[in-house]
Parts: structure tokens; sequence; C-alpha cells
């Protein structure tokens, strides 16, 4: 007995040793991951719950400066992790010739990416893999080749955290041909199958992807085997919140974190209306517990740091000083 602790805990020193985490896990091959880091909170902490946020949309003509104050205040509420639905740089221009442009691009959103404190996993959205045009039949390739340079080669992936698997889809994996074509290849949709069929006993499934297309047959073949489990998912693009209810599972749209306004029909809004419009700048914060998930969303409005009024910027006069050194 003595004799198997001692291996146990030689392959889980070892594993930490390596930089392995017994806690998480991947299907990602190569040197170049779709996340920035893997700086997660202490793993060795005997504690079942843990919260990570869910990143709406930053595209459609980016409102300058929302995204930034957005990692900075994640920062502040200091998640396990945080993971986007897509459409984090406005894309490849129509008349574009090479990645210059879009490299540009991936280049700034790292610069804001990489300051969070926790990783940040990247999913695929309509802007970050553009679809060819009629004036621009290369747009795909160039988005494409931006994006491997990167994150890999793997447009979706899953990952395993804390006994909760992650899968993030890319629904642009057909941006290359029409906009009529399924979002989810038979390829992916295979491998999203056996990916769930691997993890049977994991205490609950999250999935991501930019396109709500719950609805369309490619999703269905997957959702099909989601629907064997606890689960739910997490979708962008439409810059309008909404939660849904599909099998007795919750299926949230996500609105915007700097992203364009909405329209409505084809007049454009000139402002967010608020959140009982589903039109806000917000991060959906998700704690898993023991019972299930419990899903929130915080306004990047009402996240202020804790040095909002201190001695030095106080408006009110006659407070005592009571600041030492």
């Amino acid at each position: 007995m003595k004799h198997l602790m001692f291996l146990v805990l030689s392959v889980v020193l070892l594993l930490l040793g390596c930089g392995i985490s017994p806690e998480f896990s991947h299907n990602v091959e190569g040197k170049v991951k779709p996340w920035t880091n893997e700086n997660f909170p202490d793993l060795s902490v005997e504690d079942g719950e843990f919260s990570f946020a869910v990143i709406p949309d930053r595209t459609g003509t980016p409102r300058k400066g929302v995204f930034r104050t957005a990692m900075a205040k994640i920062n502040m509420l200091q998640p396990d992790f945080a993971v986007s639905v897509g459409d984090l740089i406005q894309g490849v221009p129509v008349d574009a010739k090479n990645s210059d442009s879009v490299d540009a691009q991936w280049q700034e959103l790292r610069l804001m990416t990489e300051s969070l404190k926790m990783p940040f996993f990247y999913c695929v959205g309509n802007h970050d893999l553009c679809r060819n045009t009629a004036k621009s039949p290369n747009r795909y390739m160039i988005s494409k080749r931006a994006w491997e340079k990167n994150f890999g080669e793997q447009s979706y992936y899953s990952f395993v955290y804390r006994n909760a698997l992650f899968i993030v889809l890319n629904s642009r994996e057909n941006a290359d041909k029409s906009y009529t074509l399924d979002p989810f290849s038979v390829k992916q949709q295979q491998w999203a199958v056996e990916t769930l069929k691997k993890y049977p006993d994991v205490r609950w499934t999250f999935v991501f992807m930019h396109h709500p297309e719950f609805d369309h047959d490619s999703f269905n073949a997957i959702e099909k085997e989601l629907r064997k489990r606890n689960y739910t998912v997490f979708a962008g693009h439409t810059h309008r919140y909404i939660r849904y209810t599909r099998f007795n599972r919750n299926y949230y749209v996500v609105s915007t974190c700097g992203g364009c306004v909405p329209y409505e029909g084809k007049k454009c809004i000139p402002e967010h209306r608020g959140p009982e419009y589903g039109e806000m700048d917000h991060v959906v914060w998700v704690t898993l517990t023991k019972s299930g998930p419990v899903v929130a969303n915080i306004l990047l409005d009402g996240i202020i740091a804790d040095d909002v009024v201190t001695q030095d910027k106080n408006k009110v006069s006659g407070l005592e000083r009571l600041d030492r050194k």
C-alpha cells in the first residue's frame, strides 16, 4: 500500500514538475496554442467550485477603449480563466492583398488579452475568419493564415478543467465558400461527438461558438449527443443578449464587449438601450458549483476599482485624513 501511495505521489510531482496539471488537459497539438497562458489558480486546493468569464463580441467597428478596459476589470475580478465567443478583430479589408493589416490587428488584440493574469481562450468569429467575396476571393485564406500564425492550426478544440469539459467550436469553417453551407463540417461534427464520448463522466459540459446556429442540422448532430448529459451553450454574433431554453438546458447569446451597437431591422441604434433590450457591454460570470453552473451578467460600468475614491482623490470636503506612511 505504501508503495502504491508513493507511486501516485511521484506521478503527481512529475506532472507538476513538467508544468502539466492533473486538473487541466487539452487536445491541442503543437507549440502554438489558442490561449494566452496556463496561469491557473492553485490547483492543489481541494475545492470543486470555480469561476470563469465569457467575453462577448468586440467588433463591427469596435468602440475605442471598451475592450481594453474590460481586460483590466477582469483582472480585478480574478476568474480562473476567460473564454471568448469570437469576433475579436475587425478582420481583413475587402481590398487586402496580404495579411499585413490583419496581423497588426491581432498584435493589438493580443496586447490586451495577454494583459490578463489568467488564461484567455480564443474562439473563431466571422470577423476573425472572413468569408470570401467576389471582390475579395482570398479573404478567407488571408485570415486563416493569420489565425494559424497566432493560435495554431486547430480552429476548434477542447479542454478539461476540474473535471468540466469545454468545447470551443468554429462556426466559420466553411467561410471560404458561402454562408449557405453548413457552419460545422462533417469532420467537426464527428470530432465534437467523439470528444463528448471520450468524456462521458465529467460533471458539466460547456460549449462555445460564435454564431447561434442552434437550429442548424450541422449543430443538431452535435446537440443530439450533448443531450445525454448536463451542458450549457454560449454564442455571440447578434450583439444582443438573450437566454434560450432548449431540452431543459440554458443557451446564451451574449451582447457586446466593445462591439458595435446592434441594428433594429435596418436602422442603426445610436447607443445601448439597456439590459432589458439585451443591449449592454458586459461579461458573463459563470460559477460551477456542486449542483451546476450559476450564471450572472456583470455590466462593465458596474465594475469599479478599489481606488475610485482615496484621500488624494476625495471630492468631499471636511473628511479627516487617515492615511499614514
